[in-house]
């Protein structure tokens, strides 16, 4: 599914949105009028677009892409998750660092988004065991931190993911979307917090006694909180309105900190969250986001 519109000069003329044939990626195309910008965006065939932004074979590359290109300013990207061509032209020249743990945690949703985004970063993974000898480079004595162009350090994991989500257009279409993703923005903080309390304790018997105490109060009361929130502000499988936000991809990495996906095995405790449940199912079906859950590091948290 890509994003379609001609000649457009406002990319809230590009909302429309067309499915491409097998072997199709997303493009979307930026040329200038004197101080007026034009879109085009919709489906070209792999081949004529060189390879996707993000992929492992670099940048999109052909003779005609780069001469228009070099007669900036123009942009002509291609990328490969639904509706991903909506933002392409808008994430620069940026390069980005993410220092965090070698676990998923609190920064797990920020490596989630650039994923999504075909968004290159360099994912810099800190062991414990070096921390005590570099807390105090950054700027909080805490992590994640993200590094933009090598200059600028933004600190606490929820400002990193508005950053993001502002940036690449994933945090809704309308103010009240924007409050509904604020909204499961800090209850799954709230969330999260509730899970810390049995999934930081090394002691196995004590470990297993908390989540258990987990499993019967915070997260129902947690689950039904968020469930809630995508009834009222969601739309089919999209956790806020009736298109992707960052929203979708904050639902799916603290479900999983939860473990209410697999908890009991017998029968999870996510089932009883229809709308969560689907939403989901949806999110890990997302190509770039199956790819990076197939590949990512193992981590017990």
């Amino acid at each position: 599914m890509c994003h379609v519109c001609t000649s457009a000069t406002d990319l809230s003329s590009c909302q429309a949105t067309t499915m491409c044939t097998a072997g199709q990626v997303c493009f979307t195309e930026v040329s200038h009028m004197g101080n007026t910008s034009v879109y085009s965006m919709g489906c070209s065939d792999l081949q004529q677009c060189g390879p996707p932004v993000g992929s492992i074979m670099g940048p999109v590359i052909g003779r005609s892409v780069d001469a228009r290109q070099a007669a900036a300013p123009y942009c002509h990207n291609c990328c490969t998750a639904p509706g991903c061509n909506l933002n392409i032209c808008k994430s620069g020249n940026d390069t980005y660092r993410l220092f965090y743990f070698d676990f998923r945690g609190r920064g797990e949703l920020t490596r989630m988004i650039f994923k999504y985004m075909d968004q290159p970063f360099t994912d810099i993974r800190i062991n414990f065991q070096d921390w005590p000898a570099i807390k105090y480079t950054f700027p909080q004595y805490v992590i994640p931190v993200l590094e933009v162009d090598g200059r600028v350090n933004i600190t606490q994991s929820m400002a990193i993911v508005r950053y993001l989500a502002r940036k690449y257009d994933l945090y809704g279409r309308t103010e009240m979307e924007m409050a509904y993703v604020d909204q499961l923005i800090e209850t799954s903080v709230d969330f999260f917090a509730a899970v810390q309390k049995f999934a930081l304790i090394q002691d196995p018997q004590e470990n297993a006694a908390k989540k258990a105490e987990f499993m019967k109060t915070d997260a129902p009361k947690y689950l039904g909180f968020l469930d809630d929130l995508v009834k009222a502000g969601g739309h089919g499988h999209f956790a806020v309105g009736n298109a992707f936000t960052v929203a979708d991809l904050l639902l799916y990495v603290y479900v999983e900190a939860s473990q209410a996906q697999k908890t009991p095995i017998e029968s999870p405790l996510l089932a009883n969250y229809t709308r969560l449940a689907n939403n989901r199912k949806y999110v890990e079906q997302i190509p770039n986001i199956a790819a990076y859950l197939a590949s990512r590091p193992v981590t017990p948290i």
